[in-house]
């Protein structure tokens, strides 16, 4: 496995993009880069395949996401990062536990303008209860930094349940709350060339 799926992954590096859809990348990343005043983006080039949230299977987190790039030639190389975590070996694997088709899975990449969330805090919201399915409460988890931490499960982050009903009617709406202990905090990190990296910091929390 481990060899076959390398394999699949050079063949997607060594293949080139089409040059019209390549130019089409590299056009929308100006437009994006001056609607921001900047020459160069910054930006998050994230997967999002097929077959993520299902019933008797989470794909969700099976394929690559990256922070902070910058320019071109950084996006188009994480660009086929993304379309090549497709045939990990643990995606692989876990799509033959379930019994997909490895063919049958599509994968797309989606390219946002980084939020400077290094500087405060991110997370995720769910519109449901995850656990239970209730409809009228909002499921949130938060933590220092950027949110790769929290998406990634690498630290146990803050707990909020919203109900959505006295939230419609401005009346206070955390039905529940847990404080998680955040070890660590994802950050920028200025590099000697003036560009800048992503680090995960040590974190105490207050």
């Amino acid at each position: 496995l481990k060899i076959r799926s390398k394999q699949i992954r050079e063949l997607i590096f060594g293949t080139p993009f089409p040059s019209d859809l390549r130019d089409e990348i590299f056009q929308a990343y100006e437009i994006l880069s001056q609607q921001y005043n900047m020459k160069e983006a910054d930006v998050a080039v994230r997967s999002s395949a097929t077959a993520e949230d299902l019933p008797d299977a989470s794909f969700a987190g099976q394929q690559d996401t990256y922070l902070n790039i910058k320019g071109k030639t950084e996006l188009i190389h994480y660009i086929k990062s993304c379309l090549a975590s497709l045939f990990t070996d643990r995606a692989i694997s876990y799509r033959a536990s379930r019994g997909f088709d490895h063919l049958k899975v599509a994968l797309s990449v989606g390219v946002q303008k980084m939020v400077r969330a290094d500087k405060g805090s991110a997370g995720v919201m769910f519109s449901i209860d995850t656990e239970t399915g209730f409809k009228d409460a909002v499921f949130i988890t938060s933590a220092w930094g950027l949110g790769e931490n929290v998406v990634g499960g690498t630290i146990n982050p803050d707990e909020f349940y919203v109900f959505k009903p006295t939230l419609e009617q401005n009346k206070r709406p955390i039905i529940k709350r847990q404080l998680g202990n955040k070890t660590q905090k994802m950050v920028y990190a200025p590099l000697s060339n003036g560009n800048s990296a992503i680090k995960r910091k040590k974190w105490s929390m207050p």
